[in-house]
């Protein structure tokens, strides 16, 4: 990857990075500027995204594209043992026809399209969860977050980002990738709930020592 605030930081990228690349804001939220633009197979389509996502705001984050599926993980910490937070059922993305990642518009406006299902393989659902976690504890979260995943053609999961308190509790109609999680464990929503008020009490508890 490269982060790049000029023009000669994008010809860089271009001359030593693997096409397809994938360009994005350095410090996204919300998808915020992710489109179906944003993977980009020349070095002209480099140039083009990644002057407009420096226009906008002052640097792009550069990436060699992942090719495979996209999957998300819910952790949420564990108010007994916190170096072994709770993990949630991976979920997977379905995509539309001629869609392979998440963006801006697939999120809000077209996700009709959009739909998801339990990873289907044990080994990589529990690796899912497992690394998760480690993230999870490594960037000293707390309360809950959303891992977002993409897994290679060969089965090597890359970790794109951890949502620290991520959208949840939307409408069941409107469904976000967390409440989604959700819906794949017996303990629900309000188990979910639970569990975070006894953490918060635990780790003001801790703090009072």
């Amino acid at each position: 990857y490269l982060l790049a605030r000029n023009d000669e930081d994008v010809e860089r990228a271009a001359e030593t990075l693997r096409f397809p690349l994938f360009v994005k804001h350095y410090s996204s939220y919300a998808s915020v500027d992710i489109s179906r633009r944003s993977r980009v197979v020349t070095p002209a389509g480099l140039r083009i995204q990644a002057r407009k996502i420096m226009s906008r705001h002052g640097a792009a984050l550069i990436e060699e594209y992942i090719d495979g599926i996209e999957c998300t993980v819910l952790v949420a910490e564990n108010p007994d043992d916190p170096e072994h937070p709770t993990t949630y059922t991976p979920a997977q993305y379905r995509f539309p026809e001629g869609e392979s990642f998440k963006h801006s518009d697939l999120k809000w406006v077209d996700y009709d399209g959009l739909s998801s299902f339990a990873v289907p393989d044990p080994v990589l659902a529990q690796r899912l969860r497992d690394e998760s976690a480690r993230f999870f504890v490594g960037l000293k979260g707390a309360s809950f977050g959303r891992c977002d995943i993409r897994v290679d053609q060969r089965g090597t999961p890359y970790m794109l980002e951890l949502n620290s308190n991520c959208g949840i509790y939307y409408p069941e109609a409107d469904w976000g990738s967390a409440d989604i999680c959700l819906s794949l464990d017996p303990a629900g929503h309000e188990g979910f709930t639970r569990q975070l008020v006894a953490a918060a009490f635990a780790r003001h508890a801790r703090r009072a020592l």
